[in-house]
């Protein structure tokens, strides 16, 4: 390789770093469950929803600044789903337990359209960056409603290999990018000495 090839690779690669996707990560709920209409919560189950039915998922508040987006990830522990339409409500300054005051806990954040074809290990995903960047307290919270046929979600304790989640998309910090365009230019100039 020649001064002139490595003086071509180097803005190769400052663009492939500039747009290297960021990387995505989970965050587990701290509890998850079921609430039922007659003001009992179960949290050592699967997440369940139908029109007296109410899954609800809280997670500890998160440091935002380091997260480009957080989606709400939902995936079925059981088929058919009854109700391809999920209510996604959002309550900040929960306390981690889910309890039966919990029932219409929320403000309405959006509708979640559950593909027909959604199968066993396949997330549906809804966007709560918005919410989660805004919400108040020590942990926040999601309480999910249907309002015909039921849906049963994966959770904590019943699911197939990954429980119902938060996905966000970790952003690098522009010195990893920095740290790859020094050592990818480092590189291009020692392998064209070394051909000389």
């Amino acid at each position: 390789m020649t001064l002139r090839t490595a003086s071509l690779v180097v803005p190769l690669l400052v663009a492939a770093c500039l747009n290297s996707p960021a990387s995505a990560a989970d965050v587990l709920p701290v509890t998850d469950g079921t609430i039922y209409s007659t003001n009992t919560a179960i949290t050592n189950q699967y997440i369940a929803t139908s029109s007296s039915l109410r899954g609800a998922l809280e997670f500890a508040a998160l440091d935002t600044s380091k997260f480009a987006s957080f989606q709400l990830a939902l995936n079925p522990y059981a088929l058919p789903l009854g109700d391809l339409t999920v209510a996604i409500y959002g309550y900040g300054n929960a306390d981690g337990a889910i309890t039966g005051d919990d029932y219409n806990a929320g403000t309405l954040l959006g509708t979640l359209t559950l593909p027909v074809n959604l199968g066993y290990g396949q997330d549906a995903f809804f966007d709560a960056t918005d919410f989660v960047r805004n919400v108040p307290g020590e942990f926040f919270g999601f309480n999910l409603r249907t309002d015909s046929g039921g849906d049963t979600f994966s959770s904590l304790e019943y699911n197939y290999g990954k429980p119902s989640r938060l996905v966000v998309t970790v952003v690098p910090e522009p010195s990893t990018y920095a740290l790859l365009v020094m050592t990818g230019t480092g590189a291009s100039l020692w392998w064209a000495r070394r051909r000389r």
